[in-house]
């Protein structure tokens, strides 16, 4: 009798299971995380069941660099190479197209990256209205290298400076690029101290810092209202502008993607691990890193993470 009470717990149990499993799968999404990886392909997760919705194969796959979502129409974009040689171009797909497709193949769409012959394309930046943005290497009159910021509207240079000659930026070890906030953070590791320039992508207006090299910057995320500094240092720190420590958190992510929910008003974050990836929150009132759940088979991760509606 004791046996049978045993098996008939053991049956019990395996439905209640099932049926958690079943509501689970019931969940129908209508928003979405997005993150990409260095080939262009990238992977659409639910943001509420947590399940990997859809994986993303653009028609070309090649190595890609500086990807973005214009979350006004939830067109994606990412820096791949072009035809021509040493030429790149931005490939140009809708989230929600790629999203509602049965298309193994995304089809993308080009939009030419401007550059001159004997550069070398650092970085580069589409802004909302498609304008394009980048930092490039070049050698001044007596051969040494600069960078050249450059923006073009339509195909056409409305803006050229020489961040060398102006700013002393002969070359820099991170940019990073915020389109909510039209803004691109160029930062320069000298021997004394960080040279770090924002440029308004908006009205070209450029606004030159220095920040002490102890901050160890290695990488930089956005809110809607605060830009933060994140360090390299063990003890997890993020700084604001003004190179104030704001919070540590709990779990180091530097390896992590990180976007900012601007419906939850948080940020969030995937991690790959050990043939996992760990997808969580960040308080940023006490740093605390919130595990929210695991997704199989979401490929890695080369980007922020992004976040669009159905």
């Amino acid at each position: 009798m004791k046996n049978i009470n045993s098996l008939l717990f053991l049956v019990l149990l395996f439905v209640s299971c099932n049926g958690d499993d079943d509501s689970n799968n019931t969940i129908e999404d209508q928003r979405f995380k997005l993150f990409f990886e260095f080939n262009g392909t990238g992977t659409i997760v639910g943001d509420q069941s947590g399940k990997v919705i859809k994986r993303i194969f653009p028609d070309k796959e090649s190595n890609s660099f500086d990807f973005y979502l214009n979350r006004d129409t939830d067109n994606f974009y990412f820096r791949s190479p072009s035809t021509s040689q040493d030429k790149w171009n931005f490939s140009k797909a809708n989230a929600n197209d790629v999203l509602n497709s049965d298309s193994f193949r995304t089809s993308t769409t080009t939009l030419p990256i401007v550059t001159f012959d004997g550069e070398f394309l650092r970085k580069a930046v589409i802004d909302k209205e498609e304008n394009i943005h980048v930092l490039v290497r070049d050698k001044n009159q007596i051969g040494f290298d600069r960078i050249i910021y450059r923006k073009t509207v339509a195909g056409n240079v409305v803006q050229s400076v020489d961040l060398d000659a102006t700013y002393d930026i002969d070359s820099f070890n991170l940019s990073f690029a915020f389109l909510d906030r039209n803004e691109l953070y160029v930062i320069r590791e000298d021997f004394e101290f960080y040279k770090m320039l924002r440029i308004d992508l908006n009205t070209g207006e450029m606004n030159y810092s220095e920040l002490p090299l102890n901050l160890k910057i290695g990488r930089m995320v956005a809110s809607d209202s605060d830009v933060y500094l994140i360090s390299r240092n063990p003890d997890n720190s993020w700084y604001n502008l003004e190179g104030n420590q704001v919070l540590r958190t709990t779990t180091n992510l530097s390896r992590a993607s990180i976007g900012y929910d601007t419906k939850d008003e948080r940020f969030e974050y995937i991690l790959l691990g050990d043939r996992r990836n760990e997808v969580g929150t960040i308080d940023l009132s006490t740093g605390v890193v919130e595990f929210s759940f695991v997704t199989l088979d979401a490929g890695s991760h080369d980007s922020d993470l992004f976040f669009f509606d159905r």
